[in-house]
């Protein structure tokens, strides 16, 4: 499940390939993730989006306030910890 940073605020979603999401980044012009958890499913990740965009933003931001208290961008985190997963 992936929290995105765009100019217009927060976007949620899951995928099963990070590099899948690129039309959805290009088309709502998101640069940056901010929050993101690892799921063994696609199907887990799924459900788990449903929960959290069910959520008001005062909880979604408690989320990623647990996590990233800076609000720090993590693209190059997650890019190293795929690479990981591939060796």
């Amino acid at each position: 499940m992936l929290a995105l940073h765009p100019a217009s605020g927060a976007g949620y979603g899951s995928t099963a390939s990070i590099s899948t999401k690129k039309r959805f980044t290009a088309r709502y012009n998101v640069e940056f993730l901010i929050y993101y958890e690892w799921f063994d499913s696609i199907v887990t990740a799924i459900d788990r989006e449903k929960e959290v965009k069910k959520w008001g933003r005062e909880k979604k931001e408690s989320l990623i306030n647990s996590k990233n208290i800076e609000w720090r961008f993590l693209n190059d985190e997650v890019s190293r910890d795929i690479y990981s997963l591939r060796c």
